[in-house]
């Protein structure tokens, strides 16, 4: 009786995990995007996830102290934008479109088609956090 389950090692693990992201485009239909993730321990992507929350919370703090006021509905979006972008470049180390994988294409997306920017973002925590299989 032939199996194509592979046996479980502890301690073997991928430095990378390959997933097909697809979410609903604006004009209409569905986009699809292959990404190559950093496989990340459930332990080490919530210490990802602090790291992020810490920089946040100091660039907030930072803004107080300098008696900045709130920000405007373009600055947040800015920001937003691109903590997104810093935020997939954390997770993962390339994709299947044809432009570079660095911070000024991936601000792009977040910035062009922020609901692919979401499942990109919620494919890899559920990855991680349930050990979801690929598509």
């Amino acid at each position: 009786m032939a199996t194509n389950k592979a046996r479980v090692v502890l301690g073997k693990r991928p430095a990378t995990i390959r997933r097909t992201v697809t979410a609903d485009l604006p004009e209409g239909g569905e986009g699809m995007i292959e990404v190559d993730f950093r496989y990340r321990t459930r332990q080490e992507y919530g210490k990802l996830l602090d790291d992020r929350m810490a920089a946040a919370q100091s660039v907030d703090g930072a803004r107080a102290e300098a008696g900045d006021g709130p920000l405007t509905a373009g600055e947040l979006q800015a920001v937003s934008v691109k903590a997104t972008a810093e935020h997939i470049l954390d997770i993962a180390t390339g994709w299947s479109l044809p432009e570079p994988f660095d911070l000024e294409h991936v601000v792009q997306l977040c910035d062009e088609l922020p609901g692919m920017a979401t499942a990109i973002v919620d494919e890899y925590r559920m990855a991680i956090i349930e050990g979801r299989r690929g598509n």
